[in-house]
């Protein structure tokens, strides 16, 4: 689980975050926070990690504008066993 954060965007846009492995995976079409010009915000995403035999792992991010971005880890889930 992350908490992402969106300081003073440059303008009114949308942040996307998804699995991904070395940034070989396409972006979704849902965004996952959504943001206005000049107002911060945050969002509880919860991503999968792509970790995948012989994969470094982990999530990709991406903004429609400039934006400082804070990304928190607030938790994980443990896999069960198969």
């Amino acid at each position: 689980m992350l908490t992402v954060t969106v300081y003073a965007p440059s303008g009114s846009g949308y942040l996307k975050v998804w699995r991904c492995a070395s940034g070989s995976t396409a972006a979704p079409q849902a965004t996952v926070l959504n943001f206005r010009t000049g107002v911060s915000i945050s969002n509880l995403v919860v991503a999968v990690v792509d970790n995948t035999a012989g994969t470094a792992g982990g999530v990709c991010v991406q903004t429609s504008r400039t934006v400082h971005l804070s990304i928190d880890v607030s938790g994980w889930f443990l896999r069960s066993p198969p």
